[in-house]
């Protein structure tokens, strides 16, 4: 049994290397240099260049801004000759998106953008329709865009979001991050989700959370008002302050609400009725004197005399 698990061990681990190698955009080793180089800068709020000019897949000029609309972006840096970190990760992100029961073009729209300047038009192409036939959803392709331009405006979006890489001369590789920037319609960076192996419940409340009500059911936003993103668990994560601020605003609701018969039963006529018996001087039953007055004339005098 003992042999058995660590046979079993020494297996995973020699698969986990070339994983590990693949998390970074290339098959191999990362020198040091490199690893210090190619980080991931979350600029949570900020806004991609709108005005930033590529090509895409049908070989049309376009502006980021272009593709803005209603719908979220997924926006990703990738290239198509790449050996192994982007073709997982599209292709990951496919079964995904499909077990969350998302769809481009109806729910959001991809922007994958190359980080190669030297990537064609036909290449960019032919990697889009390979990962819509693999998404068994023809119809979404003008949800899918696949971007080509020159290395001044892809290091422009790339320091947008925050994504730094660098190219491998000995490889002819690019090392980067993997990474899903999730944009509002407009361009605002909403979400990072890290890595290949995206859960579809995570991907699915980015995306609502990104839609500006556009998308989600009742009970997405019921979840996203008790739960928050955590970057460093990749998931969202339960908000007892959140849930409290909810909580307190449907008491204060409450109350307001409970009180409304008591404010419409309050009639003109009684708020007048109840002012005028408060103006009312009540009178001293003892004497037949309003109280407080001072007494005076004769019958007052004879009285004070009696009394004296």
């Amino acid at each position: 049994m003992t042999i058995g698990r660590s046979i079993i061990g020494a297996a995973l681990g020699i698969l986990a290397i070339p994983l590990a190698a693949a998390a970074q955009g290339h098959a191999g080793g990362i020198p040091a240099a490199v690893d210090a180089v190619v980080r991931l800068e979350k600029h949570y709020g900020d806004y991609l260049p709108g005005d930033a000019s590529f090509v895409d897949d049908r070989g049309h000029r376009v502006r980021l801004s272009d593709l803005y609309g209603d719908r979220p972006l997924v926006v990703s840096l990738n290239y198509s000759d790449c050996p192994m970190l982007c073709q997982v990760q599209l292709r990951e992100f496919v079964s995904t998106f499909s077990a969350a029961g998302l769809e481009p073009l109806r729910d959001f729209d991809i922007v994958s953008i190359s980080l190669d300047p030297n990537e064609t038009t036909e290449r960019a192409r032919e990697t889009k329709r390979k990962y819509v036939e693999l998404s068994g959803k023809p119809a979404s392709a003008d949800g899918w865009h696949f971007l080509t331009g020159d290395k001044r405006q892809i290091d422009r979006v790339a320091a947008a979001v925050g994504v730094d890489y660098v190219y491998l001369a000995d490889r002819k590789e690019y090392s980067h991050p993997a990474v899903f920037t999730i944009c509002t319609g407009d361009g605002r960076i909403s979400q990072y989700l890290e890595g290949v192996g995206l859960d579809p419940n995570t991907l699915r409340l980015s995306l609502v959370e990104a839609s500006n009500g556009h998308l989600g059911s009742p009970r997405d936003w019921m979840v996203l008002a008790c739960f928050v993103y955590d970057p460093k668990s990749g998931s969202y994560t339960f908000a007892a302050v959140r849930l409290m601020r909810w909580g307190a605003g449907v008491t204060i609701a409450a109350v307001l609400f409970g009180s409304l018969p008591f404010w419409f039963r309050r009639s003109p006529r009684s708020i007048a009725a109840a002012g005028a018996q408060v103006e009312t001087v009540p009178i001293d039953s003892d004497s037949g004197l309003g109280a407080g007055r001072e007494p005076t004339g004769e019958s007052d005098r004879e009285e004070r005399g009696g009394i004296r």
